[in-house]
């Protein structure tokens, strides 16, 4: 029998629901306890969780690995590098005892991917500060590993529940964030004290940053809410739709309200969904965007003049930026050497994603980014052809030109949590066609 006809999770089994509604309540139980004890609290209900899941269920637990992005960094490590790596490992194991040919058979993306890796490890030959190059290092081997689990996850746990694990994530993300303003005074507090950043703090992001993350999963959950196959599919894509938006409104966010708008317009005129659903739901995220709390204060982001010259600040962040890159033309300063670097940038973020790559790894790492781009961007082209995977394909666009317009002003690929999520849900919606083919093919003879 062939080794991709054997799933390790499909649809038929029943989905546990209490692991999602058991990560929310620990998640929110912590934030309500006191600060002292958050930490400890999340590592002891969430390892004991963890454990028993992975035993029970670890087709399922793979597939909750964005829920996993909320708690803090405990012990220097995430708890979703965990999830991830003790997946590779998992499927490394499989592919080793079947002698399996998707072990080591890469896609082209996925080549151009580890290539851009290989070219960022060995810029640590002129590097200055070996500690940011190790971070950057760790951050984009996370991000290959990510595509390369998510790719061949799909030929073991069915993609559907794969993509239901983001918008469960997503509602994870957005009631931790609202526990955390909730903790921090409320709403109202944050409108009089301008405390958006401090109050949406869950320790490894806040506002813009959670709004950057919100959005790249907002997509896939507008995608399950409108063409899920199952009931429960349906009812979670629908509620990640409301948590966003009140999240974006809470952190005041101007680019993830941007991106929401920009989301609601697209299931209108792109979509292949009926028309009430696509307007009803641009319905209500806009409606939640300027009615919801922290309304007052998001609008006023976009109509205060103090609160619009931070885009004048991020227009010097550029000038600076341009003129490190310029200056460590062709080769880059090397990986991660932007934050420590001495110019009037110092440990501030240039807010660029293509300036911190070409100063970092040159002439070399942009080509090979664009190379990454492009190469991705042709595929959903390619998949949008198909009958069968026209939506996902256009599903798989829309997130692809969030992340590109987020990183233009926004620090996205810059921290792990994004890097991460952006190719793991990339490489699940392309390992989806080839999954199900796979699946299909007759069983090879021994």
């Amino acid at each position: 029998m062939s080794d991709l006809t054997v799933p390790v999770v499909t649809a038929r089994r029943p989905f546990p629901l209490w692991i999602p509604l058991g990560a929310v309540g620990a998640i929110l139980l912590a934030f309500l306890m006191p600060a002292g004890l958050q930490i400890a609290a999340l590592a002891t209900l969430g390892g004991a969780a963890f454990v028993i899941a992975m035993w029970r269920w670890p087709g399922v637990t793979v597939a909750m690995l964005p829920v996993f992005l909320v708690p803090p960094e405990f012990a220097k490590v995430f708890a979703y590098e965990v999830l991830l790596l003790l997946a590779f490992a998992g499927l490394i194991v499989i592919g080793v005892r079947r002698r399996a040919a998707w072990l080591t058979r890469l896609d082209p993306i996925e080549v151009a991917v580890w290539v851009l890796l290989w070219w960022a490890t060995f810029t640590y030959f002129w590097c200055r500060d070996w500690w940011w190059w190790l971070f950057g290092v760790r951050k984009m081997l996370l991000g290959a590993i990510a595509l390369w689990v998510g790719y061949r996850m799909t030929r073991f746990v069915d993609p559907d529940l794969l993509l239901l694990g983001v918008p469960v994530g997503s509602c994870a993300l957005s009631l931790a964030t609202i526990a955390r303003t909730m903790s921090a005074g409320g709403v109202a507090m944050i409108a009089t004290h301008h405390m958006r950043t401090e109050s949406t703090d869950l320790g490894w992001g806040a506002a813009n940053y959670l709004a950057a993350v919100l959005s790249l999963m907002l997509p896939t959950g507008v995608h399950l809410a409108m063409n899920g196959k199952k009931l429960l599919h349906r009812v979670i894509g629908w509620a990640s739709l409301p948590c966003t938006a009140v999240v974006v409104t809470i952190a005041a966010s101007r680019g993830g309200a941007v991106l929401v708008v920009a989301i609601a317009l697209f299931a209108i005129f792109r979509s292949r969904i009926k028309p009430w659903m696509a307007v009803l739901s641009a319905v209500l995220l806009i409606t939640l965007l300027v009615t919801g709390p922290g309304a007052k204060l998001l609008i006023g982001r976009f109509t205060d003049v103090e609160e619009l010259a931070s885009m004048v600040v991020r227009l010097w962040y550029f000038r600076v930026a341009w003129a490190r890159l310029v200056d460590h033309w062709p080769l880059g300063m090397g990986l991660g050497q932007g934050y420590g670097y001495m110019d009037r940038l110092f440990t501030t973020d240039p807010h660029n994603y293509w300036l911190v790559l070409g100063s970092e790894l040159g002439a070399v790492g942009l080509v090979l980014w664009i190379t990454v781009l492009v190469m991705l961007w042709m595929r959903t082209m390619r998949l949008e052809k198909s009958p069968a995977t026209h939506a996902e394909a256009r599903v798989m666009q829309l997130t692809f030109g969030i992340a590109m317009a987020n990183l233009m002003f926004e620090p996205t690929f810059q921290g792990l949590q994004y890097h991460a999520l952006f190719y793991w849900i990339m490489g699940i919606y392309l390992g989806r066609p080839q999954a199900t083919a796979a699946r299909k093919a007759p069983p090879s003879p021994r």
